[in-house]
């Protein structure tokens, strides 16, 4: 694996992680779900560049993606009572 790779993954992992920050500290529906789209984005890229990129890094970013939809699905939850 090249060092440009490396450095890809890792800005990939960085990047969704501060994504799912933000989801946990906005409260506007309309940006956390911006930000929800950008880290599913992330995945399906990931997806498709599956063959070139680390089982680990893929799978930090599907939990990222989980933590979110749940953050996101919580807060719907939370806004409804």
């Amino acid at each position: 694996m090249s060092l440009d790779t490396k450095h890809f993954e890792h800005s990939l992992v960085i990047e969704s992680r501060a994504l799912l920050a933000k989801i946990k500290l906005t409260t506007c529906p309309i940006w956390r779900f911006h930000y929800l789209g950008a880290i599913s984005g992330y995945c399906e890229l990931v997806i498709k560049l599956k063959s070139h990129i680390s089982e680990s890094v893929y799978q930090q970013l599907i939990d990222v993606e989980d933590q979110a939809l749940a953050e996101i699905s919580h807060g719907a939850t939370y806004a409804q009572h």
